[in-house]
């Protein structure tokens, strides 16, 4: 699960682990924290690097997705408009090539 260790990944982490689904959080950790991921593994990263999230998914035998990383601030989407796109849509992309290319 991108975006695990933030406020609302972390409710989701909780609801799988609680019905015994196993999950990997990929996070960069800047808006959130490693103790919200509820004792799931965590790989530290941004799922639009070229290459984590394509580890990632191989590390752990990845069978599904629920992507919930991106910077969520209208602020700093205008101050910022490059990087926001950058991590929100361009990272986007990259992590459903990886997911295509893993099958």
């Amino acid at each position: 699960m991108t975006g695990g260790a933030g406020y609302i990944g972390s409710h989701v982490v909780r609801a799988f682990s609680h019905v015994g689904l196993g999950v990997v959080v990929l996070d960069d950790l800047s808006g959130g924290h490693r103790v919200r991921s509820h004792g799931c593994a965590v790989s530290r990263g941004q799922c639009g690097g070229h290459q984590i999230g394509g580890r990632t998914l191989s590390e752990h035998q990845i069978t599904g997705v629920v992507h919930l990383a991106g910077f969520k601030y209208a602020g700093v989407s205008v101050t910022r408009p490059v990087h926001t796109h950058e991590q929100n849509v361009t990272g986007t992309v990259h992590l459903l090539a990886a997911m295509a290319a893993k099958g």
